[in-house]
Parts: structure tokens; sequence; C-alpha cells
């Protein structure tokens, strides 16, 4: 305590402490009559300067007033110490954030008067660790500063609620502790057991389901019961969504109830259906449906409803998306940066939709499609290239660019346009991609295709957009062991051996892999253990090799139906058979 009111301290904490007014009327250095001007009266009120003059506040009051103000300015910076001291015993606090937190929420010295006794009973009675009231303090000090000043008894109660509504376990209370403080601590209490009786009630959630639910996420309760009702009914007004699918959107957001049903849920779910997203999500024709062929209006909106559901239920996240910073550019972004046709991006958001919708328009989905065009030497010249509209034909389809050849052509270029319509196509094809991590994914994808396949640039580019699908696949489990298994070299087989017990591979070179690749890119599409390898053990089987003469097996052998496969391997298998 002596360091804290040594004369230097005291004389930093009164720069950096603000003057904080005392509620006590003494404290008033200019204390005002309780009569007013209107008792008195008009001719009173008439007086000189030199009568005036003798009416001020004596000198030996306003030297009371000034001591006082001082002895309680001397109190202030006193408690200030001794908040400062109780952050740096309790909880190990450095001076510094100290002196930060206690300047910007001056209540926590000016209105508690032992600070110390309050962060013990946080320690000690709540049970909670000092580096966890440390992280809490210095990352939510705000919420903090309500859950210090609250009463004690307030802030038992709310654990008491949630013990004996939930039956939760002294390790349950820990847990719920080390997460949701302090936020959990400023829920209304009187709610608290409204908004779980809404799960039990409203949603039939068995009690077990309920605490289950909170241990993972207790921020599930900071909703209230009236908001979760009017929830339950708009999904159910705009889009048939009855409880039993709210219960299994829970599950994929568990923070579903606690969006606002009419300033949020509402507003995002007209948008996508009365807007581009539904139109764009009807014309696609799938199982023979589509607004485009539907003949009365009650069934188009049947279809983009029954397909805004799909996406709604499987991505519920994307219901507390902003309209105006996520959903609107993002569906900007599609149609004129990379350059869809309102069928292209309709097929997208039925793939895709939900997880396209939920990405952060500026940290995910730009930064790929640039990393994409970079990678596939599709980047667009920006002084060059002009937003074309957008083109498509009376049924909604796409217009197709012809993908360049693998080889390079000096007498050929691509135009901004057509490279901005190929790179469209591929991920129209598979909008997969986008939802794939760049770092963790996609660029060590393009960096093997490089290193170990030694495609060139233009091989790259015909590989990816003739079967974007290859960028969906997974590199260690899928890519690598097809490449190892190719290259591998062949052994003997017997008449007797079967597929299961053949250990060798197609012996090919890497240089003969990357030329039948790129010719044949499908190749790496099919299953090693259910397609490749059988049709590989036949090859090596009749000891056949890969080409195009008349007594080796076709470069398309692999992508070969069963029946066509089985036909060429009986016409061809006499002459070659050992």
């Amino acid at each position: 305590m002596a360091f804290f009111s040594c004369p230097g301290l005291q004389r930093v904490a009164k720069l950096v402490c603000p003057m904080v007014p005392s509620d006590d009327a003494t404290l008033n250095p200019v204390v005002q009559s309780a009569f007013g001007k209107a008792a008195i009266g008009k001719k009173k009120t008439k007086v000189s300067r030199e009568r005036k003059e003798k009416k001020t506040i004596p000198l030996r009051k306003k030297k009371t007033t000034t001591l006082r103000t001082a002895t309680s300015t001397k109190q202030i910076l006193k408690r200030k110490d001794d908040a400062l001291l109780a952050f740096k015993s309790h909880l190990n606090l450095d001076l510094h954030s100290s002196i930060q937190i206690l300047n910007a929420y001056p209540r926590l010295y000016t209105h508690i008067p032992n600070i110390s006794d309050k962060l013990m009973y946080l320690l000690n009675e709540i049970n909670l660790k000092p580096e966890q009231l440390r992280r809490m303090l210095l990352s939510h000090p705000r919420l903090m500063e309500t859950v210090i000043m609250d009463h004690e008894n307030n802030l038992m109660n709310t654990l008491e609620i949630l013990q004996n509504e939930l039956d939760l376990s002294v390790k349950d209370i820990k847990a719920i502790q080390s997460r949701a403080l302090p936020a959990i601590l400023t829920y209304p209490r009187s709610e608290l057991r409204k908004r779980i009786l809404v799960y039990k009630l409203d949603l039939q959630y068995p009690k077990e389901e309920i605490t289950q639910m909170v241990l993972k996420d207790p921020r599930m309760l900071r909703t209230d019961s009236t908001n979760v009702r009017q929830i339950l009914k708009v999904l159910k007004e705009e889009l048939q969504i009855g409880k039993e699918n709210v219960r299994d959107m829970l599950q994929k957001e568990i923070l579903l109830l606690t969006y606002n049903a009419e300033d949020n849920i509402r507003p995002t779910i007209l948008y996508l259906r009365e807007g581009e997203v539904g139109h764009c999500l009807g014309i696609v024709e799938r199982k023979g449906r589509s607004t485009l062929s539907a003949s009365t209006k009650k069934e188009k909106e049947d279809i983009i409803n029954s397909r805004l559901k799909k996406i709604i239920m499987g991505n519920p996240k994307v219901l507390s998306s902003s309209l105006e910073k996520n959903l609107k550019p993002t569906v900007l972004f599609f149609f004129q940066d990379v350059g869809l046709s309102s069928y292209e991006f309709g097929r997208i958001i039925y793939r895709r939709g939900g997880s396209i919708f939920e990405a952060n328009l500026e940290r995910t989905l730009k930064r790929k499609v640039s990393f994409l065009r970079s990678q596939l030497d599709l980047e667009i010249d920006e002084e060059q290239h002009v937003h074309k509209d957008r083109q498509f034909i009376e049924t909604g389809g796409p217009v197709n660019i012809e993908i360049p050849g693998p080889e390079p052509d000096k007498d050929f270029s691509l135009s901004s346009y057509s490279k901005r319509r190929l790179l469209a196509q591929m991920i129209a094809t598979n909008p997969d991609i986008l939802t794939l991590s760049i770092e963790k994914n996609l660029e060590p994808k393009f960096n093997f295709f490089r290193s170990t396949l030694q495609l060139s640039n233009d091989q790259l580019r015909y590989i990816i957009l003739r079967r974007p699908q290859i960028l969906a696949l997974s590199l260690e489990r899928n890519l690598i062991p097809k490449i190892h298994f190719l290259s591998a070299p062949r052994q003997e087989i017997s008449v007797k051996s079967s597929v299961d017990l053949y250990c060798g591979g197609l012996g090919m070179s890497i240089e003969e892999i990357r030329d039948w690749i790129t010719e044949y890119p499908q190749t790496l599409t099919f299953v090693l253990e259910s397609r490749i390898k059988p049709r590989v053990f036949d090859v090596v089987k009749y000891g056949l090799n890969v080409g195009d003469k008349a007594n080796e097996a076709p470069f398309n052998f692999i992508t070969k139906t069963d029946i066509s496969w089985t036909k060429w391997i009986n016409e061809h298998s006499g002459q070659n058979f050992r």
C-alpha cells in the first residue's frame, strides 16, 4: 500500500485520474440558496454592485468547501491506489493495464469502497481463477464493471438458477464460469428461468439436452422468451419450418434463437426469396422442376420456397448475415466481378448457397477468386476490362468460352472477358472450390502439380478448367496415392493372383503420367481402390502398355465403362496373355 500511496505515484495518479464530482452537495464550491429570484421579488433585484459584492460567499465558508473538496479528492486517489494494489496482488495485472482500465471505468474505484473484497468474492465464492478473471477484465472490461458493481447475492443467484433448473454439477458450473463469464452474470435473473422454459416447453427439449447445449455455448441464454416465440412464428410463416426443423437447425447453429426475429430473420428471408437470389435459384432445373417451366405463380413460389428452405436449414447462420454489409455485396460480386450468368449463379447457390453466403466477402471470397486467377493465368487487366452485361439465353443457361489448349500458342491470347468467363465457368461447375482454404488446401495442390507432375502453366490451366473437381480432391488421401500407384514398378502376376493381393503399380514415368493426365484429366477423378487398381491389374496381367497403338491399352482405359472395358479386354487379351 505504501508503494501506491507514495508522493511520486500520487502525482502520476492525479495526472491520469479525472476529477470525479461527488454527489455530496457540500462539495460544490458555489452553494445556491434554496430561495429563487421569484421569492426575492422584483424590487429587491435592483441592487447596487457594491451591495451585491457584500452578498458573496464568506471567505471562511469558501475555505471549508475547498478543504472538503481536497479531502474528497484524496479519498478518491486513495481508492484508486487501493484498486491498483488489488489488481496487482489478486490478479497480477500490470500497472499500465490497471491504470487504463480504471481511467476508462472510474466507477470501479469511485463507487466501490473496497474493490479488493469484490475480487476476493469472485475468486473464492464464484471459484474463478486469477488468470481467468484477469483475462475477462482485459477482454471485457465493460461487462466486468457491471459484474463487479453488482450485488454479491445477485451474482450467486444467477448461478443458483442455472444449477437448480438444469441440475448442473459443480464441474458443470466451473465449466460455464470458465467459458461464459462475465456475460452470463449480466443476464436478467428474472428472465433466465423463462428462457430455459422456452427450450423445455416450446421446443420440447429434455433437461439433459438443454444442459449439454448450455455447456457447449452458454450464450444461447442471452435471448428472451418473447423473441424466441416470434422467431418460431416467422420461420413457420415464411418457409414452413416447424419446431422439429428448428431443433435440427440448432444443432448446426446453437445461437439461432438469439437472432432478432423482425429486424434480422424476416428481412433476410424476404430478400433471398423475392430478389435476384430467389430468381436464380428457381430457374435451375432439378428433377424436371424449374420456375421457367412452372405454369402457375403458386408453383413458382413453392419451387423457390422449398429450395430456400433447404439452404436455410442446412446453413442457418445465413440468417445472421447483414443484408447491406454481406448478402447484397456478395451477390453483386458474383455477377460483376466473377462474371456469372443468372443460371450459373443459381447452380452455385443451389449446391453451396449456405456456405457461400456465410463466407466473408473480403477475407474469403475475393481472396480465393484472386488466387485462382493468378494460379491459372487468368488475371484481368482492369484498365482494359469493362464489365459486360450478364448474358444468358431464355432458359437461363450460361454462355460458354472454349478452353484454350494445353500447349502454348504465340498467335493466341485470351481477352479479359474470356478470362473472366473461363473462371466463372469453372466455379459454376464446382463451387466447392470456394469453400477450400488457400493455405491448407488449394496452394499445396498447385505446388504439387507443378513440382511433382512438372506441369506447365498452360497444361495446369487446361487440366483444372476441364476438370475443376480435381481441386476438391484431397491431396494427401487421394491425389498423391494415385500418382504413387501409377508410377510404382509393375509386379509379376500369375493366373491365380487377384487384385486384392497386387502390391505393384503401373510402372509409368512422371513424364508419361504428366502427358497422360494432361490429355485425360478425368482419370484422376476416379476412385483408386474400386476403379483404377482393378483396371491397372488387368493391364499388367495381360502385359499391356498404355498408348495409342493397336496392341496397347488406350489412354482412356480407366474412364471406359465396365461393359466397354470388358469387351475390349476380351478382344485383345489373347494375343498378349502370358
